[in-house]
């Protein structure tokens, strides 16, 4: 009787977790402000982009991917070349999220006051100046 107990729960584990659906955005959001807060700003950016995988217009997660590319950046204190054009690519990409925030909604507090969007300092590197950087098209070393 044990067998057909247990090839039940094999079974119907995997149907019940396939049930459960992905996180919304909103849960996304969620997730990576906890991880905001707890200081581990690689999780929260991963969670900020899985949000904008759904919905590529979302004003919060927009300005919270630019501020954690930011504070990934800021991490980074290497003054070797390899170091440097990590660090530059992210600031790229902070800003490219930060100015499609402000696209999204120009009177967003993120996007009117300067000293509350941290991409506004961010200043591409020359190789990039010419070029326009999209979000989705950088990624970052986890």
């Amino acid at each position: 009787m044990r067998r057909p107990a247990s090839l039940l729960i094999c079974l119907a584990v995997p149907a019940l977790l396939a049930g459960q659906a992905r996180p919304t955005v909103a849960e996304h959001i969620a997730l990576g402000d906890s991880a905001h807060a707890a200081l581990a700003p690689q999780q929260a950016l991963g969670h900020y982009r899985a949000a904008l995988a759904q919905d590529s217009t979302n004003y919060a997660a927009l300005w919270k991917a630019g501020r954690e590319a930011v504070d990934i950046a800021k991490q980074i204190e290497g003054k070797d070349d390899s170091s440097k054009q990590v660090r530059d690519s992210l600031y790229v990409v902070a800003r490219a999220y930060g100015e499609a925030a402000v696209r999204v909604n120009p009177n967003g507090a993120e996007g009117t006051s300067r000293s509350r969007r941290p991409w506004a300092a961010c200043r591409a590197p020359r190789a990039a100046r010419s070029g326009s950087a999209s979000p989705s098209s950088s990624t970052t070393r986890g």
